[in-house]
């Protein structure tokens, strides 16, 4: 079998739904489904992609209700992505329990 690591950008894209690269990141994510291939990536996946997609949210370029479901999204993207054990996976789990007040965890990171 052959192995995939993912970047942030695919996942932002996918998550964030972007007009002009979304596509890109769904043929990307095809991948799996038709190659058989694994996804893997580093342990700050997490962390690289919840930070941009804040970043849209506090600049406008995503709105709440889009930054929520971009965190859904998100979710059901790392259900498909091994990671290396004890990463920083729990991070979207702090950033999701804040909605809507947003990108803070207090003393881990901030956006």
């Amino acid at each position: 079998m052959r192995s995939v690591v993912l970047d942030a950008s695919v996942l932002v894209a996918l998550c964030a739904r972007e007009p002009h690269r979304v596509h890109e990141a769904e043929a990307a994510m095809g991948v799996r489904d038709r190659d058989g291939c694994a996804f893997h990536a580093p342990n700050a996946l997490v962390t690289e992609t919840q930070y941009v997609l804040c970043k849209k949210a506090a600049s406008g370029s995503l709105a709440q209700a889009e930054y929520g479901t971009a965190l859904v999204n998100l979710q059901e993207a790392l259900s498909t992505i091994a990671f290396a054990p004890e990463g920083d996976a729990d991070l979207l789990t702090a950033c999701t329990s804040r909605l809507p007040s947003g990108c803070r965890a207090p003393g881990r990171w901030s956006c």
